[in-house]
Formats: structure tokens, C-alpha cells, sequence
């Protein structure tokens, strides 16, 4: 994860800072490359990442893309995600 990330976010919310706007409200997304070998590292990213501030997460399997790589995305990976909270 780019150690510009919480740099970024403070900028975008400076930038939103105003009368009838709420920072809160931009959806911050985020594409993360996917390993087929290393399903914990991709669960690690997207954990650290949704920690730092993304709402939309795009998870980018590489190609070829094995026969039930969704299935197994959803479950390797987005299932055993720790419940976040803001």
C-alpha cells in the first residue's frame, strides 16, 4: 500500500470541505491485484487498504482465470475479512 494514501484522502477532504458537503460521502476505490498464490497477502492488502480509508474495493484477478476464481475470491479473500468499521 502507497504511503500517500492517507495523504491523498486528507487532500480529497480538504478539497470537499464546505458548506452542505460531507467528505464522508465520496466513495474512495481502489483496484488491488490479486495472487492466486498468496490468497492472505491479497486479504492483507484489501484489510490495510479498507483500514486507510477505500469503500469500494475492485479486487483484478490476472489472466488465465482459473475455473471458479470468483467463488474462490469470495471466499479466500472477502469472506475471512475482519468486520471494519469507520
Amino acid at each position: 500500500m502507497s504511503a500517500s494514501l492517507p495523504v491523498r484522502a486528507r487532500v480529497l477532504d480538504a478539497h470537499r470541505a464546505g458548506p452542505g458537503r460531507d467528505p464522508a460521502e465520496i466513495v474512495r476505490s481502489v483496484q488491488v491485484p490479486v495472487s492466486y498464490d498468496d490468497q492472505a497477502a491479497t486479504r492483507a492488502m484489501v484489510t490495510a487498504l479498507v483500514r486507510a480509508g477505500r469503500n469500494h474495493v475492485v479486487l483484478s484477478p490476472p489472466r488465465p482465470y482459473p475455473q471458479g476464481v470468483a467463488r474462490r475470491l469470495a471466499e479466500e479473500v472477502m469472506a475471512p475479512l475482519p468486520v471494519l468499521t469507520a
